[in-house]
């Protein structure tokens, strides 16, 4: 398995120690062993290639300081990311309090627990609490909801001048598209779509930076983003 870890991260042209490496190892094979179903895949390397090496693909990107993940599930891409810089500290958002029960049971043995924060809440209450709102210099979500939705969901976490890093596969062109609303509305600019290879697919990281205030009615109430995307 840590051969196949070092050819996807070499492919992602990223150099981590052995120690590091083994976290991540250690990392799947605890989402592998949980009874409570956090992935629909069953391959190992599967896992290691969609749970790890794919959420690494913002790795060299992201800045230092502190970092939201929206709807985390079982940690996915914030534990990866966490594991390999630690120059950041992160608050982990996942509604699901089993899953959320998970991602905290792993931070001790993974040498998290002092750089990582799991609340079992709703992003969109979690984006009106001064506690969290505007503090944030990026924010990342992963296979959670169109880009219109997670622009809403993640800039009101974000300082002004923070970045929103979307993973997205072939239809973020489409999705930056219908996203001119929800950037005009909560005060975000589409900076530019990185992409990088895995295993012969194209994978996509689309930046949205915040450049003003979001205004105070965004995000609405839990559930509207979603039903009802702005655009």
């Amino acid at each position: 398995m840590r051969d196949q870890l070092v050819a996807g991260l070499s492919a992602l042209g990223i150099s981590l120690d052995p120690s590091i490496q083994d976290s991540l190892l250690q990392y799947r094979a605890l989402v592998e062993a949980s009874p409570i179903g956090l992935t629909g895949l069953k391959d190992p390397v599967d896992q290691l290639r969609e749970l790890v090496v794919d959420s690494l693909g913002a790795a060299s990107v992201l800045p230092s300081g502190l970092i939201v993940d929206l709807g985390t599930g079982g940690g996915v891409p914030g534990i990866p990311l966490a594991l390999a810089r630690p120059d950041t500290h992160w608050v982990l958002i996942e509604s699901n309090q089993r899953k959320a029960g998970f991602v905290r049971s792993v931070l001790e043995p993974l040498g998290l627990s002092s750089r990582v924060t799991v609340l079992s809440e709703r992003a969109e209450t979690l984006g009106q609490d001064p506690r969290y709102r505007d503090q944030a210099q990026a924010c990342v979500a992963k296979a959670l909801a169109l880009l219109p939705v997670l622009i809403e969901l993640g800039l009101p976490f974000l300082e002004r001048g923070g970045v929103l890093y979307a993973f997205k596969g072939p239809a973020a062109p489409e999705e930056e598209a219908a996203s001119k609303l929800a950037l005009f509305e909560l005060k975000g600019a589409l900076e530019d779509r990185l992409s990088y290879e895995l295993e012969g697919r194209t994978r996509y990281l689309c930046r949205v930076r915040k450049t003003a205030p979001t205004p105070k009615k965004y995000p609405r109430r839990p559930g509207i983003p979603a039903h009802e995307p702005l655009g």
